[in-house]
């Protein structure tokens, strides 16, 4: 029993953990917990699969290619999937499939190199469970956490020499968003220095970097016109002690770094050259004061440090052990070591209250009336309207070409479908106005004939605009 364990244990974590992440970013989809990031990828894929250029028309593009925002050419790999079953839902289980089975070439690699299984089913629990994994599987579907599926895999080609697999997913990677080059030349920096392909290291590094530059700076602004923001790259500091300051000179800066590291008991810090990948990580999503979201654990901002540290923390433990000569020290250690590991993880998942524990949660599981009005309202769209709605209801209704956030282009709509019920969260109703104005404009547009309530169901309210107004 116990070799058959050993052997087939880490496929029972890929079902499973597959599983419950998909259970959980579904059940927040159906709940109409997903927003403005989930819609985006539905209408794009929805562009995809009816072989239309993805004008997506939510902010920030508003009509612009969705390029123009993140420049994600390998996204286009999911799309015949989304033909099979255009379903948003669909987008959400690929998405923590594919990322949970990247722990597999984590678990060979760490088995391989430590000859440890302890070690290496708990490192597997740790990438599974960390929060960098845990916030970006229950959020909404995303680039980042895209790209970041192909990370374990080209770092585990990277280790065993397979440089045309290696290259290849690399490419994959660095096609799921326009600022995974960053973490490409950091790859290339380690591949250089630490001589396991100085040359390649060295292309890797520059290409890397050209290609950022060239999307960046060239084509995302040139299919910007409507709206989309411009990317902008903060500007570098000029010295060792400018880098220091933009990575340490915040408190959230610290939280994050010790957090990150702390969950797996700091043995990245002993990684050798494979030390610069996490900390340019936390140097490329730290430099930007105009955006400091990227600074805390939250959402999809730390989900390539789950393979990073993993990677980094077989080198570690390899090191950490070495220190030792008695093979009992050894033996002890490397019992000693796992379980230290295993116990920090957990601790970490209950005490920053992380999202897994929402299925111990009753209320999690709970459809209530208004959920029901929502969907009975939507289900009296027609599929190629022209719809205004507001921010947790669009991913719902993203299977179409033209939909923007209530009240924008409110003069080109068909249809407007709104959640009236009061006392919503902020979040809700986000780039639509505060909840007041919102019920102000909608009664103004029945009490002037220039939509009328088409269909209601509890607070869920569809408006159709007059044909005299068409």
């Amino acid at each position: 029993m116990k070799t058959l364990f050993n052997k087939y244990g880490i496929f029972v974590l890929i079902a499973l953990f597959s599983i419950v992440y998909s259970f959980i970013s579904v059940i927040k989809h159906n709940h109409f917990q997903t927003g403005l990031d989930f819609g985006i990828y539905v209408q794009t894929f929805w562009s995809y699969i009816n072989l239309k250029l993805p004008k997506v028309t939510f902010y920030p593009t508003y009509g612009d290619l969705v390029w123009s925002d993140h420049f994600t050419p390998s996204l286009v790999l999911l799309a015949p999937f989304y033909y099979l079953w255009p379903n948003p839902n669909l987008l959400l289980i690929l998405q923590s499939t594919l990322f949970v089975i990247g722990v597999y070439p984590i678990f060979l690699f760490c088995q391989d190199k430590t000859k440890n299984i302890y070690f290496s089913y708990v490192l597997a629990f740790a990438y599974l469970i960390f929060f960098g994994t845990q916030f970006a599987l229950t959020f909404d579907f995303h680039s980042a956490t895209y790209s970041a599926i192909f990370l374990p895999w080209l770092l585990y080609f990277l280790f065993y020499k397979r440089w045309k697999l290696f290259i290849v997913f690399l490419l994959l990677f660095i096609g799921g968003k326009e600022d995974a080059p960053l973490i490409a030349s950091a790859i290339g920096l380690f591949l250089f220095f630490s001589n396991h392909n100085r040359r390649l290291g060295l292309i890797v590094f520059i290409c890397s970097f050209l290609y950022l530059i060239v999307v960046t700076k060239y084509l995302m602004p040139s299919m910007s016109e409507f709206g989309a923001k411009i990317y902008t790259t903060p500007e570098f500091p000029k010295n060792i002690f400018g880098f220091l300051a933009v990575t340490f000179d915040s408190y959230t800066k610290n939280k994050t770094i010790f957090l990150s590291l702390a969950s797996f008991i700091f043995l990245p810090l002993l990684s050798g050259w494979f030390a610069l990948i996490p900390f340019i990580h936390f140097f490329t999503n730290f430099i930007s004061r105009d955006f400091m979201g990227r600074w805390d654990i939250y959402l999809h901002y730390r989900v390539q440090l789950g393979a990073i540290l993993s990677y980094a923390s077989v080198l570690g433990y390899l090191k950490f052990v070495n220190f030792y000569h008695k093979p009992q020290s050894k033996k002890i250690i490397s019992y000693l070591l796992p379980s230290l590991f295993l116990v920090c993880i957990i601790a970490m998942d209950y005490f920053l209250h992380l999202p897994l524990n929402t299925l111990f949660k009753p209320q999690f599981y709970k459809t209530e009336q208004w959920m029901l009005d929502n969907f009975h309202v939507i289900s009296k769209v027609p599929n190629n309207a022209y719809v205004l709605t507001q921010n947790n209801l669009a991913p719902h209704l993203a299977n179409r070409e033209k939909l923007y956030y209530f009240p924008k282009n409110i003069d080109q709509a068909d249809y407007i479908l709104l959640d009236m019920r009061p006392g919503q969260l902020i979040i809700n109703h986000w780039l639509s106005g505060e909840e007041k104005d919102i019920n102000t404009q909608i009664n103004q547009l029945i009490n002037n004939q220039t939509f009328y309530v088409y269909y209601r169901s509890g607070d869920a309210i569809l408006l159709k605009k007059n044909k005299q107004d068409q």
